[in-house]
């Protein structure tokens, strides 16, 4: 897959973010993809897909704003990404700028 592509892919993922679609989220994942992150620790396959869904999940609501994104070797890619939603446990706005 070319790198044009590859940013294609990374722009899909996160407007469905913003749309709330974690269907749509999870098919844009390969079935040997790997995600990591502090919160929900290395993901596999259909766990990346289905923490996306378990995410964007009513009442959730989360505005995305895709601020810089690359892609490179075919395999690898990186996303900055500003997330705002409300915290459902305080009612207390969070910003959080995510690479």
């Amino acid at each position: 897959m070319s790198d044009a592509a590859n940013l294609a892919i990374i722009e899909q993922l996160y407007s469905a973010l913003d749309r709330g679609d974690g269907d749509a989220m999870a098919a844009l994942y390969a079935p040997d993809a790997h995600f990591e992150d502090p919160a929900f620790g290395s993901l596999t396959g259909a766990e990346a897909g289905d923490m996306w869904r378990m995410l964007t999940r009513p009442p959730a609501q989360v505005s995305v704003e895709l601020r810089e994104h690359d892609a490179w070797e075919d395999t690898n890619g990186s996303a900055r990404w500003i997330a705002t939603y409300v915290f459902s446990r305080t009612g207390r706005p969070v910003v959080n700028d995510v690479r």
